[in-house]
């Protein structure tokens, strides 16, 4: 049966492709471009074949670098341009442009994520073995810093949340654990934020641990 980690990652894969199809606009224009080519291309043709012929391969190629110029992102995205790797902006949200070949772009989710904590085991401070899950709410703040300082920032702060919890299970009494949920939501919360700020993420402060805890003495 797939856990909650395959399909946070299958998630993550179908919205990365996704974002990487060609989208309405583009293939609205591209249509336009090669309607308007095919009655150039015609003209041309009726006047000397061989002008016709290179008038229909001049057409189609302005025609995939007109529609690739195209970009498109949702209320929610935002989109970092890279021109030949460097850094050149953000665009977003609705219609922008780009250098097609030249300029390559990643388009980010600035709502609120969901990461599932998978099911963590520790000793507590009183040496009692205790297994305990959670989830991490977190948004991206900084698309740059999202971007140009970490390779895959979803799976940097889950594993950062898995470490953050663990330590802070070590340092409580099971007591501590049974009853101070709200206490260890915030401690892990601050341990992730000190690491995640400088990758441009922001935890947010809700329900940030949750399950229950199950003891193995």
């Amino acid at each position: 049966m797939p856990s909650n980690s395959d399909f946070q990652n299958t998630s993550r894969e179908w919205r990365q492709l996704q974002s990487n199809m060609p989208s309405f606009v583009q293939i609205a224009v591209f249509l336009i471009a090669m309607a308007l080519t095919a009655g150039v291309a015609a003209l041309a043709a009726s006047v000397n074949p061989i002008w016709g012929i290179v008038v229909a391969i001049a057409g189609f190629l302005f025609s995939i670098l007109l529609a690739a110029s195209i970009k498109v992102a949702n209320q929610w995205e935002r989109g970092i341009v890279l021109r030949l790797g460097e850094f050149q902006s953000i665009r977003g949200p609705g219609l922008f442009l780009v250098i097609p070949v030249v300029d390559r772009v990643r388009v980010v989710d600035t709502r609120v994520l969901a990461q599932d904590i998978p099911r963590q085991e520790a000793i507590t401070r009183d040496n009692v073995p205790v297994a305990i899950n959670g989830a991490l709410f977190f948004r991206v703040e900084n698309v740059e810093l999202a971007v140009t300082q970490i390779q895959d920032f979803t799976y940097a702060i889950s594993l950062l949340a898995m470490t953050a919890l663990r330590d802070v299970v070590d340092g409580m009494t099971l007591d501590e654990l049974l009853s101070e949920r709200e206490r260890i939501g915030k401690k892990v919360q601050e341990n992730v934020e000190a690491e995640s700020k400088q990758w441009g993420l922001d935890v947010t402060a809700k329900h940030l641990v949750r399950g229950s805890f199950e003891t193995s003495l």
